[in-house]
C-alpha cells in the first residue's frame, strides 16, 4: 500500500480477552495535520505515545510492531483565540 494514499484500514485488538475488530483511516500525517490547521486550528503539542515494557512483556510481537509502525498519534490543538483545554492562554 501507498503511504501517500488515504484508505480504510481495520486492527484486531486483543487486550481485552475478547477480539474487536477496530476499523481506522490511514492517511499521511500531512493530509491530517494540514486539515487541522486549514480549520483554524493552532497546535499546541504532538505526542507519538511509545509501548510500555509491561506490554513487552505481555505481548512482545505486538510491541515490535508498534515499535516499527506506531499506531497512535496525539495532536492537542485550538481555535485561534480560543485557550487550549490544558489551561494555555489564547493565542
Amino acid at each position: 500500500a501507498d503511504y501517500f494514499d488515504t484508505r480504510l484500514t481495520a486492527y484486531e485488538w486483543t487486550g481485552f480477552g475478547v477480539t474487536v475488530s477496530m476499523p481506522s483511516f490511514h492517511r499521511p500525517l500531512s493530509a491530517g495535520l494540514n486539515a487541522l490547521l486549514a480549520a483554524g486550528f493552532i497546535m499546541d503539542r504532538l505526542l507519538e505515545p511509545q509501548p510500555t515494557r509491561k506490554f513487552k512483556q505481555a505481548a512482545p510481537a505486538d510491541y515490535a510492531e508498534l515499535c516499527r509502525r506506531p499506531s497512535f498519534l496525539c495532536v492537542r490543538a485550538s481555535k485561534v483565540g480560543q485557550p487550549c483545554a490544558g489551561g494555555h492562554g489564547p493565542y
